[in-house]
């Protein structure tokens, strides 16, 4: 209904943004919880890829510990494009959202989207 929510999503590779007008949680707890709260899946959803390119044992330490510069970059790259994905989200719907953002290639460590 009227809930757009942005996470952060450890099942998406480092960098990329993905829409969506519906649909599970994940692995998510946060929305998870949401969704638990609302009793329904039925809301619009911006995703941010922060997941390892590589098998890492401790998710936690993984997420908490300090970005490396390339990362960081990526990173600014990805929050100003989602900052943008909202706002076009915001003024003319989802699906000109999801057109412009959701066939992007995740960038690779050290070379941000343009």
């Amino acid at each position: 209904a009227g809930l757009l929510l942005v996470w952060d999503e450890r099942d998406l590779p480092w960098g990329t943004i993905r829409i969506r007008e519906r649909g599970s949680p994940g692995t998510h707890n946060g929305a998870k919880s949401v969704v638990n709260a609302l009793g329904t899946e039925e809301f619009a959803r911006v995703r941010l890829g922060v997941g390892p390119d590589h098998p890492v044992g401790d998710l936690a330490a993984y997420v908490l510990r300090p970005m490396k510069k390339a990362e960081l970059e990526v990173a600014a790259t990805m929050i100003e494009e989602a900052a943008n994905a909202v706002e076009l989200i915001l003024t003319h719907g989802l699906a000109p959202a999801m057109n412009r953002f959701n066939h992007r290639n995740p960038p690779a460590a050290g070379n941000p989207l343009p």
